[in-house]
């Protein structure tokens, strides 16, 4: 035989269903090393992105040698 469910019965199924849960904590990187890395890594970005336009604009603005020019530029600024 089935139980009849009263209000207060459902009332207490639906809190305990929309119930928040706290999120696993994370270890995070100490903020004071988070900036230096990402300034390294877009000064870099800029840096390579530049030589890679020099050698574009060197080539006359032809086009189709993007990743050559890219790579270059890597070994350019690496060496």
């Amino acid at each position: 035989m089935a139980t009849k469910m009263t209000k207060s019965t459902i009332v207490k199924s639906a809190t305990k269903e929309n119930a928040k849960t706290s999120a696993p904590k994370v270890s995070r990187t100490r903020k004071s090393d988070e900036p230096t890395q990402m300034q390294a890594t877009q000064l870099e970005y800029e840096q390579v992105a530049a030589r890679a336009y020099e050698r574009f604009c060197a080539r006359g603005f032809q086009h189709g040698h993007d990743v050559e020019d890219w790579l270059a530029a890597e070994d350019d600024l690496k060496s």
